[in-house]
Order: C-alpha cells, then sequence, then structure tokens
C-alpha cells in the first residue's frame, strides 16, 4: 500500500517515478539509480535498503532513503555517514500534515515514469511513458474489455511485482474506476497464501501469468483425477460449458458450477468475472479449461514494456487457442520482412510492428537504441514474429533477436523451440544454445520428475541417469515430430540441471522471461562438455 500511496504522491507533484526491482542486485540497481538521475528511493525496510545499495559506495546521486519499515542504528549512522537522508512513511506522512503544499500536477506530455525492461542482456533500458500516453492506454485497454465494464465494485488481488508494468496498469485500470486492491500478504509461490488472501480480497477482477494459470490447472486436475466419476462428471461438465462459451455464454451458476465447480472457483475468492493473461504463450487447452471452469471469459493479451501494456487481445468469447486477437481501439499493426529468417510480409508473416500514441516516448539517455526500435513513422519494432489467421486474429511464433546460424547455414530460434517443447508434462525449464561449428542444437533442462517414469531411480541431488536422459530425449523427438520440426530443431544432447530457473538464481527476469546471456554464462561449462567430442 506504501508503495501506491508514494507513486501518487509523485504524480501529484510531477515527480517522475523509475520503480526498480531489487531482484537486480546491487551493482545493477546502483548503475540504474546514477544514470537515472534518482534522488529518492522508497522501500520495504533493511533488506530491500542492503539488495539495492549493498555494502560498497552509495550512488552519487541519492539524496534521500524512505523505509516502510524503520532501518537499524547502525544503518542509519551509515547512511548520514555518506550525506543521506533517512526517513519512515510514518515521518512523511507527519511531515505531509504539518506542512501541506497544493498539489502540481505535471502537463500531460510532461514524462510521469522510467519503465525498466526486463534487462535480458545488458543494462536494463529505461522507457520513458508521459502521462498523456498512461491515460490513452487505459483508454484503450478499457475498450478492448468490451462488453465487459468495470464499476467501482470491482477489485483485484495484486501479486506481480509493483515495478512491472502489468502490475501497474493493471491498479491504475481499478482505481481509475473506483475499485479496490488487496495486497498479497506473502510469496506468490506459496499456494496457501495465494488461496487464502483471494479468499479475503475475493477479486473480480484478475490477471493470470501462465505460470500461475497452469499451476491451478494441474491443481484441479489432480484433484479429479482421485476420482474416477468426478474425472467423468468434470469432463462432461466442461463439454457443456464450452458449448455454451461458443455461444457467447459465461457464468457460473449453473447446474455444472454448483455442483462440482464452485469449489475450484473458491479457490481464487469465487467472484472472478473479468480475466486476462499475458507476459508468456498460454496453452490453449489449460486456458478453455479455465475459461470453462471458472464461468469466466479470460482474454489473452500481448504487449512490451515499451507499448505502455498490451496492445493486442482476443475478442471477448473467442476461443481460437494460440493467438493473441485483434489491435486494441486506436493501435495500427503491420508486418515487415525479416529477410534472414525468410519471412516475408507479402505471405502474412513477418516483424510485428506497432504504432499508437500510447507507446512509449524513447528509451531514457538511449538515442541510438530508440531509434532502432522506433523508425522515422513511429512504427514500433517489437522484435517478435507474427503472422495473421485467416480469421484477422494475430499469432506470434517466432523470436527475431535470439537467432544463431548452424554449421550448415540452418537458423535456428531457440525461444520458439522452448515454447514448443515447454508444454510437454516431463520438462519444467528448458533452455536451447546452439554453435556455428555444429550442426545441431543442445539444451539444458530441468525435469518434472513426479511425472517420468525414470524419475524413480534419480539420486538425492536430481543428477539424473542415463534411463532419465533417455526419457527426455524421446519426448523431444515425439515433439518435434508432431509438430514437423527440422531435425536440426530437436537437440541431440541434453544436460540435467540441478535445480530449475528462478529469479533468485539469476535465471529469470521479473516478468519470467529467461536471461539467455547469464544463462549461457553460467554454464558455459556444460554446454561445452554437450559439444565435446565432436
Amino acid at each position: 500500500m506504501e508503495w501506491t500511496l508514494a507513486e501518487y504522491g509523485c504524480l501529484a507533484y510531477g515527480l517522475v517515478t523509475a520503480p526498480l526491482f531489487d531482484s537486480l542486485g546491487y551493482e545493477a540497481c546502483a548503475q540504474l539509480i546514477e544514470f537515472c538521475g534518482i534522488e529518492v528511493v522508497v522501500c520495504d525496510g533493511d533488506d530491500h535498503v542492503d539488495a539495492l545499495l549493498g555494502h560498497g559506495q552509495l550512488p552519487k546521486t541519492l539524496r534521500t532513503i524512505i523505509t516502510v519499515d524503520q532501518l537499524p542504528v547502525e544503518r542509519v549512522i551509515d547512511l548520514d555517514n555518506h550525506g543521506v537522508k533517512f526517513f519512515t512513511m510514518d515521518d512523511v506522512e507527519k511531515l505531509g500534515r504539518s506542512n501541506p503544499v497544493p498539489v502540481c500536477p505535471s502537463e500531460p506530455d510532461q514524462l510521469a515514469t522510467l519503465l525498466f525492461t526486463s534487462g535480458t542482456t545488458g543494462m536494463a533500458k529505461a522507457v520513458m511513458i508521459t502521462h498523456r500516453q498512461f491515460v490513452l492506454f487505459l483508454k484503450s485497454m478499457t475498450q478492448s474489455m468490451l462488453p465487459a465494464k468495470m464499476t467501482p465494485e470491482d477489485s483485484t488481488l495484486g501479486f506481480l511485482p509493483l515495478a512491472h508494468i502489468a502490475e501497474r496498469f493493471i491498479e491504475k485500470l481499478i482505481h481509475v474506476h473506483g475499485g479496490k486492491v488487496g495486497y498479497i500478504s506473502g510469496d506468490i509461490r506459496n499456494p496457501k497464501v495465494l488461496y487464502a488472501d483471494a479468499k479475503e480480497v475475493q477479486p473480480t477482477y484478475f490477471f493470470f501469468v501462465p505460470r500461475i494459470m497452469t499451476r491451478i490447472h494441474n491443481e484441479i486436475q489432480a484433484d479429479l483425477n482421485r476420482n474416477i466419476f468426478k474425472r467423468i462428471a468434470a469432463a462432461l461438465g466442461i463439454l457443456c460449458k464450452t458449448v455454451e462459451m461458443q455461444w457467447g455464454i459465461f457464468r457460473n451458476d449453473s447446474f455444472w458450477d454448483r455442483w462440482l465447480f464452485h469449489k475450484y472457483q473458491a479457490m481464487l475468492g469465487g467472484k472472478v468475472r473479468i480475466s486476462q493473461t499475458g507476459s508468456a504463450p498460454t496453452d490453449g487447452k489449460v486456458l478453455n479449461f479455465m475459461r470453462a471452469a471458472f464461468g469466466c471469459y479470460v482474454a489473452e493479451n500481448y504487449g512490451q514494456t515499451e507499448s505502455c501494456g498490451p496492445f493486442t487481445g482476443t475478442v471477448y468469447g473467442d476461443l481460437a487457442a494460440d493467438q493473441v486477437g485483434i489491435p486494441f481501439p486506436d493501435t495500427e499493426i503491420k508486418l515487415v520482412d525479416v529477410p534472414k529468417m525468410g519471412y516475408r510480409a507479402a505471405d502474412g508473416k513477418g516483424e510485428l510492428c506497432a504504432r499508437a500514441d500510447f507507446l512509449m516516448k524513447g528509451y531514457f539517455k538511449m538515442e541510438d537504441k530508440t531509434a532502432k526500435t522506433i523508425d522515422q513513422d513511429g512504427w514500433l519494432h517489437t522484435g517478435d514474429i507474427g503472422m495473421w489467421l485467416p480469421d484477422g486474429n494475430l499469432r506470434i511464433f517466432d523470436r527475431k533477436k535470439h537467432v544463431f546460424k548452424l554449421s550448415q547455414g540452418e537458423y535456428l530460434a531457440p525461444e520458439r523451440l522452448e515454447g514448443a517443447f515447454s508444454r510437454s508434462d516431463l520438462i519444467s525449464n528448458i533452455f536451447i544454445d546452439g554453435d556455428s561449428k555444429y550442426p545441431y542444437c543442445v539444451a539444458l533442462i530441468y525435469p518434472k520428475y513426479d511425472a517420468m517414469k525414470a524419475g524413480k531411480i534419480k539420486s538425492e541431488n536430481k543428477q539424473a541417469t542415463e534411463a532419465v536422459k533417455k526419457q527426455l530425449i524421446d519426448e523431444l523427438t515425439r515433439i518435434g515430430h508432431d509438430r514437423h520440426m527440422k531435425s536440426y530443431e530437436i537437440p541431440k544432447k541434453i544436460h540435467i540441471l540441478d535445480e530449475g530457473f528462478s529469479m533468485e538464481n539469476g535465471c529469470l527476469t521479473p516478468s519470467n522471461k529467461t536471461k539467455r546471456e547469464h544463462i549461457r554464462t553460467k554454464f558455459k561449462k556444460e554446454i561445452a562438455q554437450l559439444y565435446a567430442g565432436d
């Protein structure tokens, strides 16, 4: 709550916000604080101060630190020795009450916030968004949700990082309609915390990220599989509700809901009526199961930090899978040729480019990178490869940025392949890499051991036996053949990871994107060993 109060306080007085992910680490945070000229930092308590500032030299631009919790005396003394003032939020509120200052908001076209990209490579770029752009985005977002309309009675449960654009626009969407936001009380990775908080907040609007949706879906399926009669009934209920959804009917008061699905709807408070998903592709079967089970249309959106959030979304009632819908109101989209990858706009495939009044102003102090991302005609080049479907919807199926060439001259797009392979029930995390000296690709995999036949013979430190490797290789080959992949797109050798990718081990960004360069460096030895002997 204090974070949001601080943000609105800044916006009310023309101060530019620049929220930092503490998971970036001390060096990156200190670098961004100096680069952006940040003078005041508001954060939780001593753990966050330590994560932001570390034990080294404080950023030269920093003047003041405000924390929710009181800091230890030794930390306060250390800050004072560095010339940095310290206040708690209680101190700031007392100062505000005793020294009232008239509200002085910015002009619409002045800078409102800097949104840091996830930083999969190099220093995170600071996306510049003005007040006008954010408001125009909220307008377009609200219109895209029709016929669903938000009211002052709506509420949401905030669980994404507050520094992330998704959580920012979700909360603004709720606030602008007069609704309520409740913040998660603990770690989102703990299902008990999510369900207990959802029961209390009873959100009517819920933004799924694919990992959360898949986790809830798997828990429901596990519960259904405990009883064959319940499993059969659920299959029939999903079928009946899918027929209703095809007619445009989304409800949670049918016979099937009262008899069976209300139990699962209660996991998220039982009142969800508007929902969206984004940040990564969602399995179509999982998505439509959740739409039916929760009696609520879940729209799939696509966007970027640079676009202030999503700018395409599925049309209310559309059940087609593996697509991200149509452009938002006031948004233009076109595809451009990518000759190196063999994609031509004339064939309906190419790099997705967008143009709208709410797209970013540019990257802060990075004119060269801005020019590479936004062309002279105002088109934002997303780096994602899309295609138009016959019904007018857009599908994202490849990525332009992370492409490498194999020894036979073929290009490989690892993110597209990872997206396909990661849908396997046997794979928790997968990272695909290639080398121009070799004609094949390799993979790093963290398996879902519980789902594996060979998983029972793994050692305690999860080092895979040859049986586990063989089962995974067979699974990769099966998926590759089912999806008509080229032979060089199917990893020929794999290394089993000791742990999955996470923000804690530096392999994922706060928005759950894979940090490719970090993983490539971290597992350089293991990748080299996969090629050894060839």
